[in-house]
């Protein structure tokens, strides 16, 4: 990894956050003590949490259906980290390796013409890491803050407590700081974790967008380049077709790379995304059937809505970003009609055919294989939300 690199240390506040929380192995530790950490933290908080909220729905007694559907949509939520935690607490070398890729020379060899995309994608990219952590961070004291409005003591989800947790107030004030832990823990773990991956899918898409202003500018780029030689060592056509076809061999290679990262991508966190997408589905509409019961404009209701609109932003951004990335590589072969190739000789034209030919089907990443994440999949998850909103709605 190269210290410094811009589009590397683009990722470090969300770093130092899986660190803490265990999914991401510190550099300086070996091994074996970020496996102890790391499945530590898994089992005690990640899995066990909620393992006793969903216990506590099967045994338990419906007493307040407001705290209910918290308490099922908080268990849902945690319930998914379990997947998603666990690919980066069993594959942290691979987890590492999506992030160190995007130093290689072959990803940071743009022009200085072509530096303000990756300036503009990384400040885009601070902009939405802000946002979703902000209100993500708003919806864990927005759930928290539910126990301050119950004339009982009680908890922001209902857990299965193999003893009375409420009587004595030492041990009350113990499960409320398991629970403000675990709940924490998962706030941070699904901000981070989901930001970095929408982070390297824009990352990317700003590396398809330098691929099309190399072809599409080629032959200016060989030009400048032939003036910039002065006294040539070769006659100037013979030294032009050269120049062109090692630019275009570059740009094969390229294409090549961005290929490669992004089924990386896909293979390492497709099942990470598939588990935000599918859980949303759920967490989505049981939130808007709390919307529908609460009372409007008081402070449940914005908290609920707070927190569908974390929950809306979040599947929104992995399927906007799906899109650009998949948009900006079907239009590769439109910066090739662009670029002067009918001045380049037939073995440059034959290398460009190559390449029209490779990039005729667009780069896309999967959600665990099932479907693509594009704004498609987004529209057909409001569906599904609504669907299954008004199947609750008849049985409520």
């Amino acid at each position: 990894m190269s210290e410094g690199n811009p589009i590397i240390e683009s990722f470090k506040y969300n770093v130092l956050i899986m660190k803490i929380c265990g999914i991401y192995p510190p550099d300086a530790w070996p091994e074996w003590r970020y496996k102890m950490y790391g499945y530590f933290s898994y089992f005690t908080i990640t899995v066990l949490f909620p393992i006793l909220a969903i216990i506590n729905l099967i045994v338990g007694e419906i007493v307040d259906i407001h705290q209910t559907c918290w308490s099922i949509v908080l268990a849902i939520e945690t319930g998914a980290l379990i997947v998603k935690a666990f690919v980066f607490v069993q594959k942290p070398e691979k987890v590492k390796k999506t992030r160190n890729d995007l130093a290689k020379d072959i990803f940071n060899s743009y022009t200085q013409d072509q530096e303000y995309i990756i300036k503009d994608t990384i400040k885009e990219y601070y902009t939405v890491f802000i946002a979703i952590s902000t209100f993500s961070i708003a919806s864990f004291f927005a759930s928290f803050s539910l126990i301050f409005f119950s004339p009982e003591r009680t908890l922001p989800i209902n857990l299965w407590l193999p003893f009375d947790g409420f009587t004595d107030t030492r041990i009350y004030v113990g499960v409320l700081i398991y629970v403000a832990l675990g709940n924490g823990h998962g706030c941070c773990q699904n901000f981070s974790l989901d930001t970095m991956i929408v982070g390297m899918i824009f990352q990317s898409a700003a590396q398809v967008r330098i691929l099309k202003n190399n072809l599409e500018f080629l032959g200016d780029n060989v030009e400048k380049e032939i003036r910039s030689q002065g006294e040539l060592s070769e006659p100037e056509d013979e030294l032009r077709s050269k120049l062109v076809y090692r630019n275009i061999c570059q740009c094969v290679e390229h294409y090549q790379s961005i290929f490669e990262y992004t089924r990386d991508i896909e293979g390492v966190y497709s099942m990470v995304i598939f588990a935000q997408l599918f859980s949303s589905i759920t967490i989505i509409c049981i939130l808007l059937l709390e919307l529908s019961l609460v009372v409007p404009f008081t402070f449940q209701f914005f908290s609920t809505l707070i927190f569908v609109i974390t929950m809306l932003t979040q599947i929104f951004l992995f399927c906007y970003y799906g899109t650009i990335l998949s948009r900006e590589s079907e239009t590769v072969n439109t910066a090739i009609y662009m670029s002067q190739w009918y001045n380049y000789d037939k073995k440059s034209k034959k290398s460009l055919f190559t390449l029209m030919e490779r990039a005729k089907r667009p780069i896309k990443v999967t959600a665990g294989k099932f479907f693509d994440l594009s704004l498609d999949t987004f529209t057909s998850i409001l569906r599904k939300s609504y669907s299954l909103l008004a199947v609750l709605k008849n049985y409520y």
